[in-house]
């Protein structure tokens, strides 16, 4: 049971390695309980070393070697042997005391990690709450980008666009328009559950404000929206060409409108992608920083 004891100090003390980079208490806890370990290991192999040989000597002269060995005198009536086991117990319960005062530095330590982290103690509260935000915003990006493909495969084909091209470009843009309108309407519903548990990190509330603020204004009105407009005002200029009279139509002035509107597509779509890949980065920066290694 002793040797047991023994051991047990030496796991705990090896389990606590990991803390020793991270938090000075864990340190400290380290330390005392690798001396304490040493020192109660140590007086226990000097006990039954000493127990061993009172047994080979006469009752008369067990006390004597105690003095000698320790200097110290048992009280009158106290036998040699009970004199070992009040001693034993002495240092065992010295022993126990360290292993309270490393645990009691070890749960200092780990809620005070605990309240570092974002949420604090409502760290998993916060991690639900921040799933349905990031998948959320995941859903957005992906209809986002399906929608900056289609009108890049469109090109030309975007203005005044044949049945078949009409038809895949109105199924991405319906498709983006009711995940886009969903999260404007409810974004207070996915945004609150988050920022409500991260009083303490007002960097990271603000983060979470900044990226759906991002999404409506530069990813939406800046970047999304453009490709409507873009095909919208050039399918006006084609239109208003072909209606002209037989005279004055020209077929190169129609392949120049078409000519122009790919152009300032793919250009739109370049920007787009920037937009997105900054979305993508900062919804990976925020999803580290609140899930961690989750």
């Amino acid at each position: 049971m002793q040797n047991a004891s023994v051991i047990d100090f030496f796991s705990k003390a090896l389990a606590a390695l990991p803390e020793i980079s991270s938090s000075p208490l864990a340190m400290v806890g380290l330390i005392v309980l690798a001396v304490a370990a040493t020192f109660l290991f140590w007086k226990q192999a000097s006990f039954r070393s000493l127990a061993k040989t009172l047994e080979s000597l006469p009752e008369r002269d067990r006390l004597e070697r105690i003095r000698i060995d320790y200097g110290a005198r048992p009280k009158a009536g106290v036998s040699a042997q009970n004199w070992l086991r009040s001693r034993r117990q002495e240092f065992l319960f010295w022993g126990y005391l360290s292993t309270l005062f490393v645990a009691l530095l070890a749960f200092l330590v780990l809620f005070g990690k605990t309240v570092d982290v974002p949420g604090g103690v409502h760290q998993q509260e916060l991690k639900r709450s921040f799933s349905g935000f990031r998948d959320k915003l995941a859903a957005y990006e992906l209809a986002a980008r399906n929608l900056r493909n289609a009108f890049e495969m469109a090109g030309a084909n975007a203005i005044e666009p044949d049945p078949e091209t009409d038809q895949a470009l109105t199924a991405k843009i319906e498709k983006y328009n009711a995940i886009y309108t969903e999260l404007r309407t409810n974004q207070r519903e996915y945004v609150e559950p988050v920022v409500r548990w991260l009083d303490e990190r007002g960097e990271l509330a603000n983060e979470v404000h900044g990226v759906v603020q991002y999404v409506m204004e530069d990813l939406h009105h800046a970047g999304i929206l453009q490709f409507n407009h873009i095909a919208y005002r050039r399918t006006q200029q084609f239109r208003a060409q072909k209606g002209l009279t037989p005279e004055a139509k020209d077929g190169s002035a129609l392949r120049l409108i078409r000519a122009e509107g790919a152009t300032e597509i793919h250009d739109l779509a370049y920007k787009v992608d920037g937009l997105l890949d900054v979305l993508s980065r900062r919804m990976a920066s925020l999803t580290a920083k609140i899930m961690g290694g989750s």
